[in-house]
């Protein structure tokens, strides 16, 4: 991990100070909010930190990219209406002093013209019309009152450990009630893509969810729009990684693995996510036919002329063929497989229009390619036609 992550260039909210005292619940919603505070101000500086390395020519990614600036607006917008319309009334109810919550309304307002035209720029630009700089300067025109907002908001909430504890908790919970109520297709993957696990010393569990969720938001929600979420800082479980476009990084994150990962996502496999499949699969001169079963996955489907059992290698197999990527890279990509098997996946292979760079140690794995480089203790000592 380089030295320079999402906790800069505006600066995250620490909780050390009071996030252990359970003596009152003004203090558990004080570091409930923090944290939640704190991946927005992931998300704006993931945004700021790689807006002017997103590569504009290649019109995907900036789609992608201007979808995750939409995203991390909604995120946003929806927190503070609910605390407008939901909290912060509880709060005037459970102190009896009507305008508590004022200061903060008034910093909502405070932000709001420069992160309306932030909005307004993710929704209207073209990509081909994307502007990097344009993003960072319309982030420098708000970003200073909301980074205050975020800070000051949580000194708020602690003050108000000396009204009714119960009451203030229940007020908390009906927000998160009301913040879950969202579309989890656009706010989902951000706010699980935003939490840092590890935080803190990793004293925090944010958000609490049961453990299958994580799985849930990457394999279901996140699909809609997958390309947006390589733009998180974290991955789905909440692990740290790597900005995707950040300098010269950005030439690494543009690799991705058979399920659509950056090369440098920490999450290319969890125990216990391994689900077993049975999958018919087509090798033959007419090429593959995709088609999508009941339950959503992407099968090879034929008249039966190959029929095995396999884990979620062989939907990586599928994806990777069945992505409209250039270039294809396999690394021993047969060798797990028996010799049948490997021979029609390999035909499968050799069939395939993008270019396909392979790594074999047998000569029968690579014979039909254009051209085999030889290496020897890492030097090139032979490359031409098999």
């Amino acid at each position: 991990m380089s030295s320079q992550w999402v906790d800069q260039p505006y600066a995250l909210i620490g909780t050390t100070a009071f996030s252990k005292d359970s003596s009152h619940a003004a203090y558990y919603v004080a570091t409930q909010m923090a944290l939640a505070h704190n991946g927005i101000l992931r998300g704006l500086n993931s945004i700021y930190l790689q807006a002017t390395h997103i590569p504009r020519e290649d019109l995907g990614t900036t789609r992608d990219f201007l979808t995750y600036c939409q995203c991390w607006g909604e995120s946003m917008h929806h927190h503070h209406d609910a605390e407008e319309e939901v909290f912060f009334p509880s709060i005037e109810v459970i102190s009896g002093v009507q305008g508590i919550m004022e200061h903060n309304i008034e910093q909502h307002r405070a932000f709001t013209p420069g992160f309306d035209l932030f909005q307004e720029y993710s929704r209207t630009c073209l990509p081909k019309d994307y502007d990097g700089q344009k993003i960072k300067s319309l982030i420098e025109g708000f970003a200073g009152p909301l980074t205050q907002h975020l800070h000051d908001e949580i000194g708020t909430l602690r003050d108000l450990d000396k009204y009714d504890s119960e009451r203030i908790r229940k007020a908390y919970k009906r927000l998160e009630k009301s913040l879950m109520a969202t579309d989890n297709y656009r706010i989902g993957p951000l706010v699980f893509g935003t939490a840092d696990r590890s935080f803190e010393g990793g004293m925090h569990d944010f958000p609490a969810v049961p453990f299958f969720v994580p799985y849930v938001i990457h394999y279901w929600f996140a699909r809609r729009h997958r390309g947006a979420w390589r733009f998180n800082p974290c991955t789905m479980w909440r692990d740290r990684r790597e900005l995707a476009f950040k300098g010269l990084q950005s030439l690494r994150a543009s690799v991705n693995d058979a399920r659509g990962n950056s090369i440098l996502e920490a999450e290319k496999r969890r125990t216990g996510a391994l689900i077993p499949l049975t999958w018919n699969i087509m090798c033959s001169s007419s090429g593959i036919k995709a088609n999508e079963s009941d339950s959503g996955e992407t099968l090879f489907k034929s008249q039966g002329v190959l029929h095995f059992g396999c884990w979620f290698l062989g939907l990586d197999y599928a994806r990777a063929v069945l992505r409209d990527s250039k270039m294809l890279i396999m690394d021993e990509a047969t060798a797990s497989l028996g010799h049948e098997t490997g021979i029609r996946l390999q035909e499968t292979i050799t069939a395939l229009t993008c270019a396909v760079l392979t790594k074999a140690h047998r000569l029968r794995k690579v014979i039909e390619y254009d051209r085999v480089l030889v290496l020897e203790q890492g030097e090139m000592v032979e490359y031409d036609e098999p």
